[in-house]
């Protein structure tokens, strides 16, 4: 499970319901991705996996996890899991930055958090995207997933800061892009 953060908890899901993972893999520390009051019952005895600024968050709240090294390829139930260290998207004055980490996840699914770095050494099919952020909108995200060539878009960020994903499946549709926009807690197969 990637990313178990407050938003997955807003929309009435419960911490329990998202338990017993084979392990857990956190992008950056901000609360919408990695939630302090609910990560220790989610994440149980599960290995756990992110940056160094999210292992030092975690282990302030009594959670033992493994730190990834940009580039670090290592292997969790059975799928290849490459981390990428990539910039957070711009923030508001003020509000600090995270050290934020993309997972690619056997070369066919890229989650890179709040990233929206479009400049890899990997071509990939569906894509984690955020199609909303303080610095960034869905037009700019269209855009970012035709430069990436991904055929899937699975839109992220749009229950937190407010955007249509329906609207932005329609306009990734007209050029070749599936959109798959996803409630909380259902699954898709890639």
């Amino acid at each position: 499970m990637i990313d178990p953060g407050m938003i997955t908890f807003a929309a009435g899901g419960k911490p329990e319901d998202h338990a017993g993972a084979d392990a857990y893999l956190f992008t950056h520390n901000h609360p919408d991705h990695l939630d302090p009051k609910t990560v220790k019952e989610v994440v149980g005895e599960s290995p756990v996996y992110g940056n160094k600024e999210v292992v030092e968050t975690l282990k302030g709240l009594g959670i033992e996890a493994t730190e990834v090294t940009e580039g670090e390829t290592f292997e969790v139930a059975g799928f290849k899991i490459r981390s990428i260290h990539m910039q957070h998207c711009k923030m508001t004055e003020g509000m600090p930055f995270a050290s934020n980490t993309g997972y690619l996840i056997d070369d066919e699914f890229f989650d890179p958090g709040d990233s929206i770095e479009v400049e890899h050494d990997f071509k990939v099919n569906t894509i984690a995207l955020p199609i909303i952020g303080l610095s960034y909108g869905p037009d700019q995200a269209l855009e970012d997933a035709k430069k990436l060539g991904v055929k899937i878009v699975i839109p992220t960020h749009y229950d937190y800061m407010k955007s249509d994903p329906e609207e932005f499946k329609k306009k990734a549709e007209e050029i070749g892009i599936e959109v798959r926009p996803l409630i909380p807690g259902e699954e898709t197969t890639i």
